[in-house]
């Protein structure tokens, strides 16, 4: 397999993450990617949401459903590319509900985890808890920090490097 085919689901997931629109690409040998009916997934529809691959998988976490409620749902999916793309329903993560949060894979000890920080839940408030979660079969999350030094914030960027366990937080207006 060309590295470039290894790539694309994480390129795409990235511009998901930063822009929620997913662009269209194609390199040659790859699978091209495929538009599938919203009356396929069984998550309702919702905004302002975290995308990532991890553990071969492609998760999708809370955001703003489309009835004005926050979600801390987790679903999942193994399959990027395909006409079969079936949703396993990951059950509730102990965050509370939210939108504009973002999450990232990062490596901690050699233990891979998700991150999920910030957004924006109810009452409209700004939110700034960390969470990790190592997707091992449990819907488990362990709060890392309730209160860290930066202010609670929604709709931001967010980096994490291999590089000494380094985080970026970046707010965005």
């Amino acid at each position: 397999m060309h590295a470039c085919q290894r790539l694309i689901p994480r390129v795409c997931v990235f511009v998901c993450v930063c822009v929620c629109v997913c662009v269209s690409m194609h390199v040659p040998g790859a699978p091209a990617f495929q538009q599938t009916s919203p009356a396929d997934k069984p998550w309702i529809a919702r905004i302002n949401f975290v995308l990532l691959f991890f553990k071969d998988n492609l998760f999708l976490m809370g955001g703003l459903l489309s009835d004005g409620s926050y979600a801390n749902d987790i679903w999942s999916t193994p399959y990027v590319y395909g006409d079969v793309n079936p949703w396993n329903d990951n059950g509730v993560a102990s965050w509370s509900g939210r939108e504009g949060h973002q999450g990232v894979v990062h490596t901690v000890d050699d233990v891979e985890y998700v991150f999920i920080m910030g957004g924006q839940g109810t009452g409209q408030t700004f939110l700034h808890d960390v969470y990790k979660w190592t997707a091992d079969g449990s819907a488990k999350w362990e709060l890392v920090t309730a209160a860290p030094a930066w202010k609670p914030r929604w709709a931001f960027g967010y980096v994490a490097s291999g590089v000494r366990g380094a985080w970026c937080v970046v707010h965005a207006v």
